[in-house]
């Protein structure tokens, strides 16, 4: 079994809004899969912030809760790039390396 799902995070609220089933079928049509072969499931989605009631004092000081203060900050900042060429640069040259400061410094993995 695999998952494919798609999100609107709405970063930029400015941009127009894309159909969310229309994009899970573009990404489905590359694999040969149709969609109305599966069926559709939503789940929220929840973003991470150190000062909301669940990020209590000891949650924020165990393991699990520096790698989500640490991958907030990643993203807020990688959420302040809109140039389109520098995101794809970012991700089609320096992919190997993205993905393994990815890896191992904003996924836990357990001990």
């Amino acid at each position: 079994m695999r998952t494919h799902g798609v999100f609107d995070s709405r970063v930029h609220p400015q941009a127009l809004r894309v159909s969310l089933k229309a994009a899970l079928q573009g990404s489905l049509d590359f694999l040969g899969l149709a969609l109305d072969d599966h069926d559709l499931a939503g789940h929220p989605l929840r973003w991470f912030h150190p000062r909301t009631v669940p990020s209590a004092p000891r949650v924020l000081r165990h393991r699990i809760g520096r790698f989500l203060r640490r991958r907030a900050a990643v993203a807020r900042l990688a959420y302040r790039i809109h140039n389109r060429h520098l995101l794809r640069f970012l991700w089609w040259r320096l992919g190997p390396l993205m993905g393994w400061l990815a890896e191992h410094l904003l996924v836990d993995w357990g001990e």
